[in-house]
C-alpha cells in the first residue's frame, strides 16, 4: 500500500491499523473517529554525490540554490513537504527526477545524478556511496500509527501499538 494512502484505509475500515508518514509542512489529514500517534521524529539531511560539497558537513537550504533534486512527486505527501521547507526558506529546487521509490533515489544520488533528502531510516534502504550533509535548518517527518478511536482497546490494536512503541524507542533511531 503506498504511504499516502493508510489514513483512508484506516478510515474506510479496510485495515484496522496502518503505520504512516506525517510531515509538520503538510501533515496528513485529521478525523476526530481516527487517532494519529507520532511513534518516532526524524530529521532530514541531504544525499548528495560523493565530493560535490567539499568538506561541508552542514548547510543552509539557501546554500543548496541551483542544485539537481531528485524528489518523489509533488503530488505525495513527501514531496509537497520538501517542496514547501525550501520555498519557505526561498529556494524552488530544481527537480531533475521525479521518483517514488526511495532505494532507487539513492542509488541515483549515488550515480552523480542529483541530490536528493534523506533520513537515517533511508539510510537503511540499501548499502550507498554518498555524502551526507546535515540541513541547519530543520525539516522533518513523523512516523506514525494511524488506528481508529473505536479501536483503541481492543487488546490486539493496544498490543501492536505497544510493539511499535518500544521498537520505535528503542531502535529506529539507530544506524544499522
Amino acid at each position: 500500500m503506498d504511504v499516502d494512502e493508510v489514513y483512508d484505509a484506516v478510515a474506510s475500515g479496510a485495515v484496522d491499523l496502518a503505520l504512516g508518514l506525517d510531515y509538520p509542512d503538510v501533515p496528513i489529514p485529521r478525523d476526530p473517529a481516527l487517532r494519529v500517534m507520532q511513534l518516532h521524529r526524524e530529521r532530514f539531511s541531504l544525499a548528495v554525490p560523493t565530493g560535490s560539497m567539499g568538506r561541508r558537513e552542514s548547510v543552509t537550504m539557501a546554500q543548496t540554490r541551483g542544485l539537481g533534486w531528485i524528489l518523489p512527486s509533488a503530488e505525495s505527501y513527501y514531496g509537497r513537504a520538501v517542496r514547501t521547507a525550501f520555498r519557505r526558506a526561498g529556494v524552488e529546487p530544481e527537480v531533475l527526477h521525479e521518483v517514488t521509490d526511495t532505494a532507487a533515489t539513492l542509488a541515483l544520488v549515488e550515480a552523480g545524478v542529483g541530490v536528493s533528502t534523506v533520513t537515517d531510516l533511508m539510510l537503511r534502504l540499501r548499502p550507498s556511496r554518498f555524502d551526507v550533509v546535515r540541513l541547519r535548518e530543520t525539516v522533518e517527518r513523523h512516523i506514525v500509527v494511524v488506528f481508529r478511536c473505536a479501536a483503541e482497546r481492543r487488546p490486539t490494536v493496544v498490543a501492536l501499538v505497544d510493539v511499535l512503541r518500544a521498537v520505535a524507542q528503542t531502535g529506529l533511531g539507530r544506524r544499522a
